[in-house]
């Protein structure tokens, strides 16, 4: 049994077929179905039920699966520590981010980190928060950068930024209402005037698309959206195109939203987003730069 062989098993219990599984890994599906084989008989089961598609994995395939994602994590945090014997910050990060953060903590936190260790190793994975808190926690990635997560025993989160949930509205838009108001970022609209206009929402199971609906309702609104999206990109483009009007937690840095203009809603709304590590993992130097990095530039 080796590292190697262990990531192949988590790779095809997560893909559900050795073809996926191979693709994924990039090795052919002959060399993957060959190395299953193998495992099973070095540990005296099957891994896999192949009657059904996708593959069930058995009671012993889950006792492995179990084992081997406490033995990679371990194996992970012990490179870590001898990476920082040899060479602070020489070694390699696993960082997550969710799908609304990436723009931001790739351009602007790892041009900072490569600087300063150039030797370092940076491995990127983009996915939904609920997966990322997953990966964290069977020790695929050492760091996360998402919205709020749920309190959780074995997670230490700590807040880069509070985001207020801002209307964004074509720059030709002229409000009625629309009023400052002290301790307001923007000026606050009536929802009374935003019941006919147009809206582009993503789609639904976002996590963006949550707090949309959250803030919608709030207001009491209940738009039917011109175009749902799984690009947040998208919707700030058809604003900038005056085409229709959205709701996105508002960072000044975002490309194109000087363009629009923003307003604040009666019943504010704030998304928090965070920066977050194992409890239990010793933290490594790249791992406690990557943190400060990241709150110094939120």
């Amino acid at each position: 049994m080796n590292i190697r062989q262990l990531h192949y098993v988590l790779q095809i219990a997560k893909e559900g077929t050795v073809t996926a599984a191979a693709a994924s890994l990039r090795i052919s599906q002959p060399s993957l179905s060959t190395l299953l084989a193998g495992v099973e008989k070095e540990v005296g089961a099957r891994l896999f039920d192949r009657s059904v598609t996708p593959l069930a994995v058995t009671p012993a395939g889950e006792k492995y699966v179990a084992a081997a994602e406490k033995i990679i994590s371990a194996y992970n945090d012990l490179q870590h520590e001898i990476d920082d014997l040899n060479e602070p910050g020489a070694g390699f990060l696993n960082i997550g981010c969710g799908p609304q953060h990436s723009p931001f903590v790739i351009p602007v936190l790892l041009p900072t980190l490569m600087k300063k260790y150039p030797r370092a190793r940076f491995n990127l994975t983009e996915d939904s928060k609920t997966n990322l808190e997953e990966r964290l926690l069977k020790g695929s990635l050492d760091v996360i950068v998402c919205s709020e997560l749920r309190p959780h025993p074995n997670i230490l989160s700590r807040t880069l930024t509070d985001e207020e949930a801002v209307l964004l509205a074509p720059s030709d838009f002229e409000s009625r209402t629309a009023t400052p108001v002290d301790g307001r970022q923007f000026p606050v609209v009536d929802p009374s005037e935003l019941g006919s206009v147009p809206f582009v929402l993503m789609k639904r199971g976002h996590n963006v698309r949550a707090m949309q609906d959250l803030v919608l309702e709030r207001a009491g609104l209940a738009p039917e959206p011109m175009l749902e999206t799984d690009s947040w990109q998208t919707c700030l483009q058809l604003v900038q195109a005056a085409m229709a009007f959205t709701i996105l937690p508002y960072r000044d840095s975002a490309p194109g939203v000087q363009l629009v203009q923003k307003l604040s809603l009666p019943d504010p709304y704030f998304r928090h987003t965070v920066v977050c590590r194992r409890k239990n993992s010793p933290p490594s130097a790249l791992l406690k730069e990557f943190i400060r990095t990241a709150q110094a530039a939120f």
